[in-house]
């Protein structure tokens, strides 16, 4: 939804094909995803203000643009293990498909780190312009 009103929708293999893939470290490991910012950009969503996420039990959470185009918090779109959306952020990992970096190298880069989003189930997505 931007501004009240019903701009687009997507399911998982929209993002499979054609919004590029990013992994980010989060506190369980990494995480392989699509950035919100690039998956707006492909609805063709842009100049917001921003995009309030709400979860299956009412849970909302607001993210800036800045925070979506933060390197160090790169928002994603991934599925949980029940196939549910969900959103999680961390700063952008790279060789982690090739095992060039362990799981538990991944984790100390997140280590203590309290800003960083891990919402499940998320059922509405909304933009402000």
């Amino acid at each position: 939804m931007v501004s009240g009103q019903a701009k687009a929708s997507f399911v998982g293999q929209d993002l499979v094909d054609h919004v590029e893939d990013t992994v980010v470290a989060t506190a369980d490991g990494p995480r392989k995803g699509w950035a919100i910012a690039k998956t707006l950009k492909y609805l063709g969503v842009e100049n917001y203000k921003e995009v309030t996420l709400t979860s299956a039990n009412g849970k909302k959470i607001a993210v800036t643009p800045q925070q979506l185009n933060d390197q160090q918090t790169i928002p994603l779109f991934t599925y949980n293990e029940a196939g549910l959306l969900m959103v999680v952020s961390g700063p952008k990992v790279r060789g982690t498909n090739k095992g060039n970096i362990t799981i538990e190298d991944v984790k100390k880069t997140v280590a203590g780190r309290t800003d960083l989003l891990n919402v499940s189930k998320i059922e509405k997505i909304e933009v402000k312009g």
